[in-house]
């Protein structure tokens, strides 16, 4: 209850000018948990939809408000999914939308989630199984219209959204991260399997 409050106020106009603080002091229980509490566990809903356990590093994260703002049409798409066999998710990131989406496919349905950064597989992973969830599959590609090329992959060495495949279809490939990368984040260049969906 009081951590929604500070989630609130942290989010609120009132609060921007303290995002340094709330930052540091965050940063500094996160150190906390993992060496007192190195497999601690949350849970957090994800717009209506939940509980789901996720990892530590999320305690302060509103995933309940997820589906406001621009993801407007995450409750839609997620009761479009309901009842179905397969849903493909591509771009899986932590899990955001494959754990909902799993909660509400048919029995004997499958969530196909595609996930080529490395920080992000891990922390999909493990909300995967923490979950005990059986009806997800991760595959570990980026997907394009070519198969079984590989293309240089822009990953950030914490979890993110804002990573890329570089210079594909383009002629530029010198691209880069947004000005106002996260903090804490290094640049990782690798090469990972593009597969196609047909």
């Amino acid at each position: 209850m009081v951590l929604q409050y500070i989630q609130k106020f942290r989010r609120s106009r009132y609060g921007r000018p303290f995002r340094q603080v709330f930052y540091q002091g965050g940063s500094v229980l996160r150190k906390l948990l993992d060496l007192f509490f190195p497999s601690m566990t949350v849970n957090k809903n994800i717009d209506s939809y939940g509980p789901f356990r996720m990892n530590k590093e999320y305690l302060f994260s509103d995933f309940e408000g997820w589906g406001r703002g621009n993801n407007a049409q995450f409750h839609a798409l997620v009761e479009e999914c309901r009842g179905k066999r397969c849903v493909l998710d591509v771009g899986a990131h932590i899990g955001i939308t494959t754990l909902p989406i799993a909660s509400v496919i048919s029995e004997k349905g499958v969530v196909i989630s595609f996930e080529p950064g490395l920080k992000n597989l891990n922390t999909l992973k493990h909300h995967i199984q923490i979950n005990n969830l059986t009806n997800v599959i991760v595959v570990d590609k980026a997907v394009g219209d070519q198969d079984n090329v590989t293309v240089h992959f822009m990953d950030l060495s914490i979890e993110s959204g804002i990573n890329k495949i570089l210079g594909y279809g383009s002629s530029d490939n010198n691209v880069k991260y947004p000005k106002k990368k996260p903090k804490g984040s290094k640049e990782i260049v690798r090469k990972v399997p593009l597969i196609t969906l047909d």
